[in-house]
């Protein structure tokens, strides 16, 4: 199964503008690839890589070649979302320079309690903070792909694991509820009882229902 984590970062300020560095030439490798989507009504990630990718690396020569494929994989991915059927016109969408930055594993690990991150001014390692539940996720799941966020000043790292399944200990007696019955029997309570009368309190209600009480109708 998996299960996503988020880790806040501790950073220092040349690491905090190595990041917002980092984040702006997504964004606008991201809309560079945008034309490339709508002129061929492409979002298929290996078609769109050999229609974009050296056109983004020349206008963006800063960024790094598996970030690239990283921003053409959210714009892929973005586009599959919106389910565009071919009567439809392709929409033109824009990256905000404040969104997320995609991570797979060649551009970021985790060693010895340190992050280790690509940024467009040279890799940083840094500290996080997590939780208790966290650190056991860490220890057991395998990591996978994660999204950098910046929430204000602050920086998180949304890890996603993927964790061994458990198996559920029988312990006790095994309740179950079958809620499809329930409906069934709720729709023959309502059929076979009318309605109460108006202005009658909840409160009475309850106590007739108790009682077997049954109102007539008009």
């Amino acid at each position: 199964m998996k299960r996503t984590i988020s880790l806040k970062l501790d950073l220092s300020p040349e690491q905090y503008e190595a990041l917002i560095n980092t984040q702006l030439a997504f964004s606008k490798a991201c809309n560079e690839s945008i034309p490339f989507v709508v002129d061929n009504r492409c979002w298929n990630r290996v078609a769109l890589h050999h229609l974009c990718y050296y056109n983004i690396r020349g206008s963006i020569p800063n960024i790094g070649s598996q970030m690239v494929c990283n921003a053409i994989q959210k714009v892929c991915s973005s586009y599959k979302v919106l389910k565009i059927k071919r009567s439809q016109d392709v929409p033109v969408i824009t990256f905000k320079d404040t969104g997320s930055v995609h991570y797979d594993k060649k551009t970021y690990s985790i060693k010895g309690g340190k992050l280790s991150l690509y940024t467009v001014d040279g890799r940083i390692k840094c500290d996080f903070i997590t939780g208790d539940f966290q650190k056991e996720y860490l220890k057991e799941g395998a990591v996978k792909e994660a999204e950098l966020i910046r929430k204000g000043k602050r920086w998180f790292f949304n890890l996603v694991l993927d964790l061994p399944d458990k198996e559920f200990k029988k312990e006790g007696k095994i309740f179950a509820i079958d809620v499809m019955a329930m409906r069934i029997n709720n729709k023959k309570r309502r059929s076979r009882f009318p309605p109460p009368p108006k202005g009658r309190g909840i409160h009475l209600v309850k106590q007739d229902e108790k009682k077997g009480n049954l109102w007539k109708t008009k």
